[in-house]
């Protein structure tokens, strides 16, 4: 590693820029971390700038080609990491750098800004089919659970009213997992909704809307399940009474 922090290629680039610009993470703690560097060696390199004025921050605000991109499925998910990235760099350099311009005359933001126009099209397009299709297997489970829970296996008693079944470990996982389903599945519903209706800017893809996508997401696999064991439950008394 020492053999190289010192060197620049062409564009006088040197180790650290080239790993920002390729998107590097595990070169930039290696040299943040070890032991072998001087602090102020690492603060130096953090420091320095390419042919085009660009410093880390600029580096890390430009968007990657198809061959060197992160593998991350989905356009909403490559923008969140794309922002993570950005606030990683942007954490280790000096605070001045964001306002700091290049040859250009631009700021790493006004460059993330403009390098992602075309990724937040296609992230906000994602993320709103996404959240349309999700919101209706929600309704679905919804209206299945909740005509699932109005019913009671068996019947009721005719002189207490309680459910016959009562008691029977079936019947209690069939109440249980009906209520359940129900739950989350008004949860899911009411997370992608709130998708459809939210702001969707690029700061909002960092946290905001990748937060309500895992909720609506978790919550919707949850239901599902749910649902399955209430109907294998609430099946469970028939197979018992014919074998």
């Amino acid at each position: 590693m020492k053999s190289v922090i010192h060197e620049r290629n062409s564009n006088k680039e040197n180790v650290l820029l080239v790993a920002v610009k390729y998107r590097q993470p595990q070169i930039v703690e290696e040299l943040r971390k070890s032991s072998s560097i001087d602090k102020n060696v690492f603060k130096s390199l953090c420091q320095q700038v390419d042919n085009n004025g660009n410093t880390m921050l600029h580096l890390a605000s430009y968007t990657l080609n198809k061959e060197t991109t992160w593998r991350i499925s989905g356009p909403a998910m490559q923008m969140m990491w794309d922002i993570k990235w950005y606030k990683y760099i942007q954490r280790i350099v000096p605070g001045h750098f964001k306002y700091r311009i290049n040859t250009n005359n631009k700021t790493p933001g006004e460059i993330f800004k403009e390098a992602h126009e075309v990724l937040l099209e296609k992230s906000t397009e994602w993320l709103k089919e996404t959240a349309e299709s999700c919101s209706v297997v929600a309704a679905l489970i919804a209206g299945l659970s909740f005509a699932t829970s109005g019913s009671v296996p068996g019947g009721n008693d005719q002189n207490t009213g309680k459910p016959t079944l009562e008691g029977q470990p079936a019947f209690e996982g069939f109440a249980i997992s009906s209520l359940i389903g129900l739950y989350f599945s008004g949860t899911a519903l009411i997370m992608f909704l709130s998708i459809l209706t939210s702001r969707k800017q690029i700061e909002d893809f960092s946290i905001n809307l990748p937060t309500k996508l895992l909720a609506g997401l978790t919550s919707l696999f949850v239901s599902i399940v749910a649902m399955f064991i209430s109907f294998c439950a609430g099946h469970f008394f028939v197979l018992t009474d014919k074998y």
